[in-house]
């Protein structure tokens, strides 16, 4: 397993890879990036949560899903940890 950099990882999560950090290791835990999406409908969740009508046409922005030791996939916010830490790998 080669050790990376944060932005090393993350350049190669942009281009499809998952990555995973060892803080990580042996809890299936992983970062992948998903696209963006232009001019979709709102479905019922997200008009409830917004406030605006189902089928309201919105975009939204590429962003970072974690799956996590749960198995439930969650939205990932970036850290100070980890981009400074040097401990991140490609998922194979």
């Amino acid at each position: 397993m080669e050790l990376m950099s944060f932005p090393d990882a993350l350049k190669l999560c942009l281009a499809g890879a998952k990555i995973s950090n060892t803080n990580w290791r042996g809890l299936g835990a992983y970062l992948f990036s998903m696209p963006g999406y232009v001019s979709v409908a709102a479905n019922e969740t997200l008009a409830k949560g917004s406030g605006i009508e189902i089928g309201t046409k919105v975009c939204i922005a590429p962003y970072l899903m974690r799956f996590n030791s749960a198995g439930v996939y969650v939205p990932y916010n970036v850290t100070n940890i980890d981009i400074y830490s040097d401990n991140w790998y490609v998922v194979k």
